[in-house]
């Protein structure tokens, strides 16, 4: 059996997957991801040889802010993903966190092969438009979102498989008349190898002078689907107490946000860094006494912040400034690894600060019981088993 998983954003759990079904499950399996985007990626090292991992990346600078570029360049990118499809000839195409026109036509490119598509829904794109391009156009976006509505429900509708992350995009899905007996639910999980507990004094929080001050960490993107001003109001909230800094690692529009807030008022208690390697993950997790997570109450509805689940498996506490109604807040509260914090109010998540910063024993107790989950439920054995009982189903 021959499995192409292609995923968009190149994320690590996504890749472990495809190791796990070619080593241990015996699947040959090749792997595809956009290199032209800068985001966060996992272990892409290929010296293991234990799957082809395929970089499609454009000539020139990726326009991601820009509608109408960013669109030319990911039709280029499903163009060059469609001569990858026909090159490897694929039994199963598994895609995820990819562009609705690129879905299609790698979804039709597979019908006409033969090739069973299985659709791993992240996040429900169309209804993500909506929220963004009405901000930005207006009553002019109707065209637009209306066009996506229905691409996403005909990609649904066309495909042979769809794996959902939330219960909750089932009920949405059935709402637009998705058959229920073709959608798996599974989670999403983070690798439990590749990011675990550390000492807090180690190398990478000595070389950033952040090993004996209280850190509150962000690692991640940052863009419109937070709100990076939450972090510059944290900032001053927080310019007479010395002892705590606020680490945001991301890059894009919000970094470049916050680089222009710590330039013009020569900000010390907030620094801005680029991604991490994801070998050193570990390290710049461990370097935080709190881990915070953000998401926009408009933003709930079509998207699950993964990065809680990384979060989880460094043993960390962790702020949760979310909508209450998200799967993500539910993982953090119900499980008391971290605080739920009512939304993008500054006082609120600085009262939590304080309360975390006075209490050792509650960090190491919530932290403790994020890794405890994270264990428990990120086993890559059973999770990839269920991925290949819904391949061989297909056959």
């Amino acid at each position: 059996m021959t499995v192409l998983i292609n995923d968009y954003a190149g994320h690590n759990f996504t890749i472990q997957l495809a190791r796990e079904l070619s080593l241990r499950l015996g699947y040959k399996v090749f792997y595809t991801y956009f290199g032209s985007d800068i985001s966060p990626k996992g272990n892409l090292n290929t010296r293991q040889n234990d799957l082809e991992i395929k970089s499609i990346v454009l000539n020139g600078k990726f326009n991601k802010y820009s509608f109408v570029k960013r669109r030319k360049q990911e039709l280029e990118f499903g163009r060059q993903l469609a001569k990858y499809v026909n090159l490897v000839k694929p039994d199963v195409v598994i895609s995820a966190n990819t562009p609705l026109e690129v879905n299609r036509l790698i979804q039709k490119k597979c019908a006409a092969d033969n090739t069973k598509f299985i659709l791993w829904l992240q996040d429900i794109i169309s209804i993500a438009a909506k929220t963004i391009l009405k901000k930005k156009l207006g009553v002019l976006s109707f065209p637009v979102t209306e066009y996506y509505s229905y691409l996403e429900k005909l990609i649904l509708r066309k495909s042979d498989r769809i794996i959902t992350i939330s219960e909750d995009f089932v009920e949405i899905l059935e709402g637009w008349g998705v058959r229920s007996e073709g959608v798996s639910v599974i989670p999403n999980w983070s690798d439990v190898k590749a990011v675990y507990p550390f000492d807090k004094k180690n190398r990478w929080s000595e070389h950033y002078g952040l090993d004996k001050t209280f850190c509150v960490m962000y690692s991640g993107t940052l863009g419109l689907k937070h709100n990076p001003n939450l972090f510059i109001e944290l900032s001053r909230d927080l310019k007479s107490h010395k002892d705590i800094k606020l680490v945001i690692i991301t890059e894009g529009v919000g970094a470049r946000i916050l680089d222009d807030f710590i330039k013009r008022e020569n900000v010390y208690n907030l620094i801005r860094l680029d991604y991490q390697p994801i070998n050193e993950l570990s390290l710049v997790l461990g370097t935080s006494d709190v881990l915070i997570a953000i998401l926009e109450e408009s933003a709930s509805k079509y998207s699950v912040p993964s990065k809680i689940l990384t979060y989880m498996c460094a043993g960390r506490p962790i702020l949760a400034v979310i909508p209450n109604q998200n799967l993500s807040f539910k993982l953090v509260t119900e499980n008391n690894c971290g605080i739920g914090v009512k939304l993008n109010s500054s006082k609120s998540i600085l009262d939590e600060i304080f309360n975390l910063k006075k209490s050792k024993s509650i960090r190491e107790n919530m932290g403790q019981n994020g890794r405890k989950f994270a264990q428990d439920t990120f086993d890559i054995h059973k999770i990839a088993d269920r991925f290949e009982r819904m391949i061989e189903d297909l056959f």
